[in-house]
């Protein structure tokens, strides 16, 4: 009986347990800041993005020709839709270079338990965003 309880435990939190992972800035941050485009990821994702990093007091703009940047954000994004919660965030990772150096990450995996749905993406990006680059003088 105790083993299958330890089994049954180890299984909820394995499944169970959403994953955050976060490796902080650690310093000053160059400005401006440039977010390279991942058009494998929904443009939604990189609009919620840049309007964090923005509202968190960054300069931020999309990398191209012509867009001197010091620093570069990019991101990856993977969802899943399910008959429960209809679309949802499966995992995200948010990573900051500076001089082709990564100098922080952030890392989140849903569980398979989590009940999220569409509206809950947002906050979720916007989580992500605040755990790497958090508000000017916060």
């Amino acid at each position: 009986m105790r083993m299958r309880f330890c089994t049954i435990a180890a299984l909820v939190c394995m499944y169970g347990c959403s994953a955050l992972e976060v490796d902080s800035v650690g310093g000053a941050i160059s400005e401006p800041m440039c977010v390279i485009e991942n058009r494998s990821t929904s443009d939604a994702f990189l609009l919620t993005l840049m309007k964090r990093v923005s509202n968190n007091g960054y300069m931020i703009s999309i990398a191209g020709e012509g867009v001197s940047c010091s620093s570069t954000l990019q991101y990856e994004a993977k969802y899943g839709i399910d008959a429960y919660s209809g679309n949802y965030l499966s995992s995200a990772t948010i990573s900051l270079h500076q001089e082709s150096k990564e100098i922080g990450q952030v890392y989140y995996r849903r569980s398979f338990l989590d009940s999220d749905g569409p509206s809950h993406i947002k906050s979720l990006i916007e989580m992500l965003v605040d755990k790497l680059l958090p508000p000017k003088g916060a």
